[in-house]
């Protein structure tokens, strides 16, 4: 019924799961986490508790159109699930560089947030997410999370939002490691 991904099982063997309705909460070593699933989707542990498996609930598939959404949803929810923990074991890890004459960042522990100086007339202030760990180097900012896809929208939040690259004067806030095209100004 369902596609490769979202048929294959996950091994959880290193991991203390437990199932509540539609949410697992999942141990590792003094950490625990919290992962919520589809109501359309059943979630089946294996009897030696070494493997996953997501499943359809007949039960409210009523229709071809619910079933081939159950389908996506599937295989979403189990490359969400190996992503999260395989970062849980290995966090995930991002950089972005901010570029320009005058840009600076600073990182308020306390409250959790960073306050960004752009070249605009005021500060721009972000909010960190609360699975998100964030060190500042001089203009370099390194994002570490156990969560991929918190991480990839946080750093393309900050990329893309708040200061785009300038293809011809080569600042903003980058993404280290993605291409950014230059551009040659106009000749006189």
């Amino acid at each position: 019924m369902f596609s490769r991904i979202g048929s294959s099982s996950i091994s959880i063997d290193k991991y203390k799961v437990d199932l509540v309705e539609n949410k697992l909460n999942i141990g590792y070593k003094n950490a625990s986490y919290s992962y919520e699933f589809d109501k359309n989707l059943i979630c089946e542990v294996s009897e030696d508790k070494s493997s996953l498996k997501f499943l359809p609930n007949i039960e409210r598939i009523r229709n071809k159109a619910i079933e081939r959404k159950v389908k996506k949803i599937a295989g979403f929810h189990v490359r969400d699930l190996q992503n999260l923990l395989s970062g849980i074991v290995t966090p995930f890890k991002m950089t972005l560089d901010i570029v320009g004459t005058g840009y600076k960042v600073v990182h308020n522990k306390v409250a959790n947030f960073l306050n960004f100086s752009l070249g605009f007339s005021h500060n721009i202030v972000v909010v960190i997410p609360k699975d998100v760990v964030v060190e500042i180097v001089q203009n370099k900012i390194n994002l570490t999370s156990s969560s991929k896809m918190i991480l990839g929208g946080f750093a393309s939040y900050l990329s893309m939002s708040l200061r785009k690259f300038d293809k011809f004067k080569g600042k903003g806030v980058i993404i280290s490691g993605k291409y950014m095209q230059r551009k040659e100004l106009k000749k006189k």
